[in-house]
């Protein structure tokens, strides 16, 4: 869909950079438009019949203050934004307070609970603000940013905006994660990392990147949402952006006002904050955090309120848990493969139509690195949980149920992904006809703006299959959090909020395909009827 088939426009604008015709100066009548701040090249554009042109700026294609089109309110507009903004950072430090202080079992947050928490535990532990705190996390983020822009990858292209442009991204997660892993893998090998910095200063860093989301957010929602006009001439923009009335600011503050807020034009291929944050920050630093809890149970480490540090003996690997390595394993694999197919996140709900504030960041500095590794931190907190495979039937069979489930898991993602990625491949090519799956002709539907939904193999059972692997996922990491004689609260948590994270954002994406592709969409679903497990839902 071009901005032209959008409805009707007002007077364009001309692009940051360009000069007005109407002025009587600038470039000649007969000299192409500028290109855009934020491209090195001009830009494409997809037309309704799929044929791709060079994008126009300065004519009506880009200019903003065009037809200002208002955004879907989410989450309960005001209300339902200010609840989750200030709900989610006090779950997270309840849960962190719940298995620091005790092993994972569940109390009354009193005064007394969040005093201890706060003012009674080592520094470093204790859920406040330090400067070593800091100075991890802005050491972490800097590093990443750094590793975003200075691997060498080809960049790809995005799917089209509403304007038809293609941004371009570096898809070089793999290679970031990989030399992460190996600088941090070898600081600890020589000794000039503590393998337990990520445990012992666990309620500093993860306090410091809560403010630090706050404080992004905030700089999001004015930079890019207060002062939107100052964005008009760059290739991102869409007559979405920015702040439409202060009315909503809580929900703007939650949900973001921009689409894609970059920085850093003068690179070519800007920092795209929301890919950046979402792939590059919060998934290799729960890795990063797993194993540094994993080398605290090595150590036998423990934390006891009014204590100057965090008490830790010589190294003993029987100390660490079946459950803690296969957790461990598990999470590195599955961050691991989602860098492997990185390129999936380019048409993914997240990036292609989700505004990015608060929400992202929070969710992926603030809260992704440190309620996921709670899992871990129950395991190591937990003192009824059996350190050997074979402790008894029901563990046997838990352990066996937990790791099957997760490798038959990530079989189906995996599968599932990869089918995803070689049919756009193929409709790309214009293949899309040649393309078999599971050794038979795709079936597919195909929409009136040019785009497909897949109908066979795995897509064909289901219309979130990838989800429903995910949601499997967590089922098995409870599972293997179940087998101690202390009931696995956190874990149990950790699964429910990731399930109504999951449904909720597929349940929020079905809406938008609905209102996007009109009776595609119910043709799409009356030949794949169920949404996440074939035959049942």
């Amino acid at each position: 869909e071009t901005a032209s088939e959008r409805g009707s426009m007002s007077a364009p604008q001309t692009p940051r950079g360009a000069v007005s015709p109407a002025s009587g100066a600038g470039t000649p009548a007969n000299s192409p438009p500028p290109t855009p701040r934020g491209l090195t090249t001009p830009a494409r554009r997809v037309t309704r019949d799929g044929s791709v042109q060079e994008a126009k700026f300065g004519t009506g294609s880009t200019a903003a203050g065009v037809g200002r089109r208002p955004r879907p309110k989410e989450f309960g507009g005001n209300i339902g934004g200010a609840a989750c903004t200030l709900g989610i950072p006090l779950a997270l430090a309840y849960a962190y307070g719940v298995n620091v202080m005790h092993p994972g079992r569940l109390v009354v947050p009193t005064y007394q609970f969040w005093e201890d928490l706060v003012w009674r535990l080592p520094d470093g532990v204790a859920f406040r603000p330090t400067v070593q705190g800091w100075a991890i996390v802005s050491a972490w983020v800097t590093l990443q940013v750094l590793l975003q822009l200075f691997v060498p990858c080809l960049p790809s292209s995005g799917v089209a905006l509403s304007t038809g442009v293609r941004l371009p991204y570096k898809l070089n997660g793999l290679s970031s994660f990989v030399i992460t892993l190996s600088v941090v893998s070898g600081a600890c090998i020589l000794g000039l990392v503590d393998p337990t910095l990520l445990y012992r200063h666990f309620g500093a860093c993860c306090a410091s990147a809560l403010l630090l989301s706050f404080a992004i957010g905030a700089y999001l929602y004015v930079h890019f949402g207060v002062l939107w006009r100052r964005w008009q001439g760059c290739v991102e923009f869409e007559d979405d952006w920015g702040v439409l009335t202060l009315k909503d600011a809580a929900g703007d503050f939650w949900m973001g006002t921009a689409r894609n807020p970059r920085v850093l034009h003068v690179l070519g291929v800007p920092l795209d904050l929301k890919f950046f944050f979402r792939t590059r920050v919060g998934l290799p630093l729960w890795v990063l955090s797993n194993f540094s809890i994993a080398a605290a149970q090595y150590q036998n480490c423990s934390v006891v309120l009014d204590a100057t540090a965090v008490q830790c003996e010589a190294g003993d690997f029987s100390r660490v848990s079946y459950g803690m390595l296969c957790i461990c394993l598990m999470h590195l694999y599955y961050v691991f493969d989602f860098f492997l197919r990185e390129q999936t996140m380019l048409r993914s709900a997240e990036i292609r139509h989700e505004t990015f504030g608060f929400m992202r960041v929070c969710e992926d500095l603030g809260c992704l690195p440190w309620w996921c590794s709670q899992l871990a931190w129950f395991l190591g907190a937990s003192t009824g949980y059996p350190s050997k495979f074979a402790a008894g039937s029901f563990v046997t069979m838990a352990n066996l149920i937990g790791v099957g489930g997760f490798v038959c898991a990530m079989a189906v993602l995996g599968s599932v992904n990869q089918m995803k990625i070689n049919f756009l491949a193929a409709a790309e090519a214009g293949k899309v006809a040649e393309y078999r799956v599971w050794g038979k002709e795709a079936e597919f539907v195909k929409t009136q703006s040019g785009s497909f939904f897949l109908c066979s193999g795995f897509w064909g059972k289901a219309r979130h299959m990838n989800v429903t692997a995910e949601l499997v996922m967590s089922l098995c990491w409870l599972m293997l959090c179940s087998v101690g004689s202390d009931w696995p609260w956190i874990p149990a948590f950790y699964c429910l909020g990731f399930w109504a994270h999951r449904v909720y954002r597929l349940h929020r994406g079905e809406q938008r395909c609905a209102a996007q592709y009109g009776s595609d969409w119910e043709a799409y679903r009356k030949k794949v009827s169920h949404r996440l497990f074939p035959s049942v839902i």
